[in-house]
């Protein structure tokens, strides 16, 4: 199983890393990290003429901290090429494993 979410999503479920460790399953996780709530605030950008209010992020956890907390690989890509080499080894690998990804906040998510 491959779950790709945004930060955003991540955090409304991320109690469920306690389930993937309890149950030994070998779930890949991508984190699409942009410090939004990528689907809302492109909706109010489009829909509201730019404005916003509540979609930005100021203070998403270390993901990779948090997964190495429950005992989960995890690693952080800051580029494409790095993303890329990065799922490469996290698809190949066995148990449960994490790969946080930053993206330009303005790229869009619809």
């Amino acid at each position: 199983v491959v779950c790709i979410c945004g930060d955003g999503s991540f955090q409304m479920s991320m109690c469920e890393l306690a389930t993937i460790c309890q149950e030994n399953t070998a779930v890949k996780i991508i984190i699409m990290q942009n410090d939004r709530l990528g689907m809302v605030w492109e909706v109010q950008k489009n829909k509201y003429r730019r404005r916003g209010i509540a979609t930005v992020l100021n203070g998403d956890p270390d993901f990779v901290k948090l997964a190495g907390a429950y005992g989960i690989t995890a690693a952080f890509a800051g580029s494409t090429e790095e993303a890329l080499a990065s799922a490469e080894k996290m698809l190949a690998g066995s148990g449960a494993s994490i790969l946080v990804c930053r993206i330009n906040p303005d790229a869009p998510t619809l």
